[in-house]
């Protein structure tokens, strides 16, 4: 219901040590060592929405052939009808529609993070609090590509900060 590993942005808290790998580009980002701890951040909805939808997930559970029903009678691209057997109130059945589409930097959790990289030039972050294949990250510095298993991020073009 709610897309939350759509991009992943690492806090930095302390570094350990390691050994060392080329990694392009990435060397000025990265500490000597390669592995650091970080607090990990994903793009997520509000909490008042996460908690909503934890109500609405609870009532799925609870009676999933009215949810199977709700859905099969509802046109695609298009919400369910309320209905109380949703588990929300109608205040906040509309939240839930109305902050859909919102996304904040929301912590996953904290991971001790290991860069390497391999012989094609693709450097690798490893230890993501996630599930295989969301606990990695490739980046192809050759190709300027990130690898995720929602698909290839390429860069389209290059903002100056200032």
């Amino acid at each position: 219901m709610i897309v939350r590993f759509l991009i992943m942005a690492v806090g930095l808290i302390s570094v350990s040590a390691n050994a060392a790998d080329d990694l392009g580009r990435w060397s000025d980002f990265v500490p000597e060592s390669k592995t650091v701890k970080a607090r990990v951040m994903v793009l997520g909805s509000p909490e008042d929405i996460r908690v909503i939808s934890e109500k609405v997930e609870r009532a799925r559970e609870t009676d999933p052939e009215f949810f199977e029903a709700q859905r099969a009678a509802t046109q695609p691209d298009q919400p369910m009808a309320y209905d109380a057997r949703l588990g929300i109130s109608e205040e906040e059945y509309q939240r839930l529609l109305d902050g859909s589409q919102e996304l904040e930097l929301v912590e996953a959790g904290e991971a001790e993070l290991t860069f390497s990289a391999s012989d094609l030039g693709v450097a690798m972050v490893s230890g993501l609090p996630m599930s295989p294949p969301h606990n990695e990250l490739k980046y192809d510095m050759e190709q300027d590509t990130m690898y995720t298993p929602y698909g290839d991020l390429v860069t389209l073009a290059r903002v100056a900060q200032d």
